[in-house]
């Protein structure tokens, strides 16, 4: 009786684990600076481009920094986490390895700032080339009112007509023997012109984030098997197959796909923190 009695004592005293509480946001860019030394993405991103993509995160991520006017929060990919983004013709950024959010209220520079950052590769993939070691897609928003914010926490909501500064860089780094310093092997800056909030996030199993689950993830999950997707990923997909956005309980499974599939999902990506070479910014934020 002693031990059931210490038992349940310990499992009152443990914390709960945090419910999701997802915000996301469709964004729109213009693209206005290519720097491409390497040639490494050729004609494939121009000036003018619009980049359209998908920002999510989660509220109930642990603030990771001790000062109250600083908010830092991560997550390992696959998760609720992500950036992804395209530029509708050429190819696709996702985030394969982690997410990053950096929240500065009141920064003593002069500014609110927000960073929303992934780190994963581009298709086709830029990672093959050998000057480029991690690839990041960052939203960075900069409000120097200082009325955007009013805490260290990541935002409810985000209105953009609050920020003065709003943009996007897609960036590959390289470390450069010469100057035994990380690089930047390409930058793709553009100005953030919409950033909308979508309604409820994605059902578990739906890897191209239309709202549903269906056999286009199916696809997605196949051809991502063992880099950005895992054989476990698979049964998610069966499990939550026919669900929406909007919908709670799942459809039946779909007939049942070859199990000789899962053999392929041997290894996996393992994630690499990227070691974010300085962009030059106004202020300092921490990165």
């Amino acid at each position: 009786m002693k031990n059931t009695i210490a038992g349940l004592a310990l499992s009152l005293a443990l914390p709960l684990a945090a419910e999701a509480q997802l915000v996301a946001y469709t964004i729109t860019a213009e693209v206005i600076d290519v720097d491409d030394p390497f040639e490494i993405l050729g004609d494939a991103v121009q000036l003018e481009d619009i980049l359209t993509g998908v920002m999510q995160y989660d509220l109930s991520l642990a603030d990771e920094s001790d000062d109250p006017s600083i908010g830092s929060f991560s997550a390992d990919a696959p998760s609720d986490n992500y950036i992804n983004g395209t530029n509708g013709a050429s190819g696709n950024f996702e985030t394969l390895d982690f997410f990053g959010a950096y929240v500065e209220d009141n920064a003593p520079w002069g500014a609110d700032y927000l960073l929303f950052y992934g780190s994963g590769d581009t298709t086709p993939s830029a990672l093959e080339h050998p000057a480029v070691e991690y690839i990041d897609l960052d939203v960075e928003l900069i409000d120097y009112d200082q009325d955007a914010l009013s805490s260290d926490a990541l935002p409810g909501s985000i209105d953009l007509a609050d920020f003065e500064e709003a943009n996007l860089f897609l960036t590959g780094e390289w470390f450069n023997p010469e100057t035994l310093n990380y690089e930047f092997s390409f930058s793709v800056e553009a100005i953030i012109t919409a950033l909308t909030p979508v309604g409820p996030p994605s059902p578990p199993g739906d890897f191209n984030n239309d709202g549903s689950v269906d056999a286009a993830d199916y696809t997605v999950w196949r051809d991502g098997l063992g880099d950005a997707y895992e054989a476990s990923d698979y049964d998610e997909w069966v499990a939550n197959y026919g669900a929406t956005a909007s919908a709670a309980q799942p459809a039946p499974a779909p007939a049942a796909v070859s199990l000789l599939l899962i053999a392929l999902a041997q290894g996996g990506r393992t994630a690499a923190r990227s070691h974010r070479p300085q962009r030059p910014v106004v202020g300092t934020h921490g990165l």
